[in-house]
């Protein structure tokens, strides 16, 4: 098992704690209180618009509103890009739109994506998992009821994005990264080039939680290649 020295000491001074937000953008609701913080994944292309981001309406079928957004430059082209996370106003995420601008004057939309199963909305991220030069997208969903949070993985495939779903072992048959009490964790955790994703299960003591980090395998994020530490206080 790869990794496990550096990667458990990694977790004992706090870097557990860690995750990525998106990197230029504010959401469209409230802010609230969320353990995803910024991370130092790699940086996306220089940006070539001047002006900033085209400023046209991006309207939205039916009932449907902005629960989050993302802005930056998802597939290096040095124009901006605008990714939406829509529900309703209960805060129910449904989809996510992704729109490029490839003449920097308006957004158009190049794909809408269906989620797996509506859920509470809860963050929505973008960051470059596999290190292939462009962004790929992440949405947190929330259950209070189970006190659960289900990370859906989209990466890009150049001109459209697909569900990367975790391969095997404790979340096998999940569409979603499912973890108890705390967001997984989307972090290079020992500085050496690879993403990790991390959810959290129960632990063998009572009031703990135990931490199972997911490796990049190439084609995906994979149980066979893993960390599994236990000990992890509850929240």
């Amino acid at each position: 098992m790869k990794k496990v020295s550096a990667i458990s000491s990694l977790f004992l001074v706090g870097m557990i704690s860690v995750g990525i937000t998106s990197c230029a953008s504010e959401p469209t609701v409230p802010a609230t209180e969320s353990p995803i913080m910024a991370s130092p994944l790699r940086a996306p292309s220089p940006l070539t618009s001047p002006a900033g981001p085209p400023s046209t309406d991006v309207p939205l079928p039916g009932n449907e509103i902005a629960l989050g957004s993302w802005v930056g430059d998802l597939d290096a082209d040095g124009q901006y890009d605008l990714v939406l996370a829509v529900g309703d106003d209960e805060q129910t995420v449904h989809k996510v739109y992704v729109y490029s601008s490839p003449d920097g004057m308006e957004f158009t939309q190049l794909q809408e994506i269906e989620l797996p199963e509506a859920g509470q909305f809860h963050d929505l991220v973008a960051a470059d998992l596999d290190y292939s030069g462009v962004y790929d997208i992440g949405v947190y969903e929330a259950r209070p009821e189970t006190e659960e949070f289900v990370l859906f993985v989209y990466m890009s495939l150049g001109d459209a994005f697909a569900l990367s779903s975790p391969s095997g072992g404790v979340l096998d048959g999940q569409l979603g990264f499912t973890s108890l009490a705390k967001p997984a964790v989307i972090e290079d955790l020992d500085q050496e080039g690879e993403i990790e994703i991390t959810v959290f299960i129960e632990g063998t003591s009572e009031g703990y939680l135990a931490a199972r980090a997911y490796f990049w395998d190439g084609d995906g994020f994979s149980f066979a290649d893993h960390l599994y530490l236990p000990g992890y206080k509850r929240p």
